[in-house]
């Protein structure tokens, strides 16, 4: 079975969904893993609320999803 991961952008200025979808053809652990590296991009850039879900991320989300303001990941 092949697996892909998305991260959306809620924009309410414009009223879109910025969607950003991978590659496709992944398997579970790797799509997991391309929502971690987001994240953990994000935990260095712009610090704790990253960080804080980076590590929720890495320890497993229900649903496979996970939410911060604008933006939500899901696998």
């Amino acid at each position: 079975m092949a697996w892909n991961f998305m991260q959306l952008e809620l924009v309410p200025d414009d009223l879109h969904i910025r969607p950003m979808i991978g590659p496709g053809a992944l398997d579970r652990p790797a799509a997991l893993a391309e929502v971690q590296s987001i994240l953990d991009r994000g935990a260095n850039q712009f610090g704790a609320p990253f960080a804080s879900l980076a590590a929720k991320w890495k320890r497993g989300v229900k649903d496979d999803t996970l939410f911060l303001g604008p933006f939500t990941w899901t696998v």
